[in-house]
């Protein structure tokens, strides 16, 4: 598993990423960044990190920047682009003209009830959105029911899961905070994903004002720690 930041794609922001110890990316990309990749390329290329891109959420976008979003992909060796569904509706066949090759992991945003089950069997890739499972399509329903219903969804769906959001929530707290705000969540989750065989990233999603060195630290930290339990207590 691939455990990742979210930024948008500055130079500042990717050292500080990699300074905490991060080798994976997930870019933020808006409409109007699509009008240079160049840049994003010159930021980004040489650093030895892997990296997914974030479609933009919105924007009337037209032939050259769906071309450029697609080139983006190919030339950061992209393992995913995520998608919203709106925008996976004015935007996903076209992409895909240019690109068959693009893995559009589709992420449940809202989705209660029935709409998660026709969210996840009507697209081939999809981004699960572990706190929008949680808040929207649960509730805030118990943390025990919360695994319990993400086991079951991963043991159907698992194998058209391309990327995982992975926010520290919890019921009552603000969403997109660092995954180490729940540790008990995260690890969790990185718990029930390993044991499915997902090698794909994980994205501790967060907002601005937690991309601190302090917030991305503790991620990391939490991360490796897990690792070495996960690592110790196989046989």
């Amino acid at each position: 598993m691939k455990f990742s930041t979210k930024l948008q794609p500055i130079a500042s922001r990717l050292d500080l990423a990699q300074k905490v110890g991060f080798e994976f990316a997930e870019f933020w990309i808006s409409d109007a960044m699509l009008d240079d990749v160049d840049a994003i390329l010159e930021v980004a290329q040489g650093r030895g990190m892997g990296y997914v891109l974030h479609f933009p959420n919105s924007g009337l976008l037209d032939d050259r920047a769906l071309a450029n979003a697609a080139r983006l992909y190919r030339e950061l060796s992209c393992q995913a682009m995520v998608i919203h569904d709106p925008m996976m509706r004015s935007c996903g066949s076209r992409l895909l003209g240019i690109d068959p090759g693009l893995r559009l992991c589709v992420e449940n945003s809202r989705h209660r009830g029935d709409q998660l089950l026709n969210w996840a069997q009507q697209h081939d890739w999809l981004t699960l959105d572990v706190e929008h499972f949680w808040k929207f399509h649960l509730q805030d329903a118990p943390f025990s029911e919360l695994l319990d219903r993400l086991r079951d969804f991963l043991d159907r769906y698992v194998a058209k899961i391309g990327h995982v959001h992975l926010p520290g929530y919890a019921p009552g707290h603000p969403e997109h905070r660092p995954a180490h705000h729940n540790a008990a969540l995260a690890c969790a989750v990185f718990d029930l994903l390993s044991e499915r065989g997902y090698q794909h990233f994980i994205v501790s999603e967060l907002d601005l004002p937690y991309q601190s060195e302090e917030e991305l630290r503790a991620d990391v930290t939490l991360f490796r720690d897990w690792t070495a339990t996960s690592a110790a207590s196989k046989p």
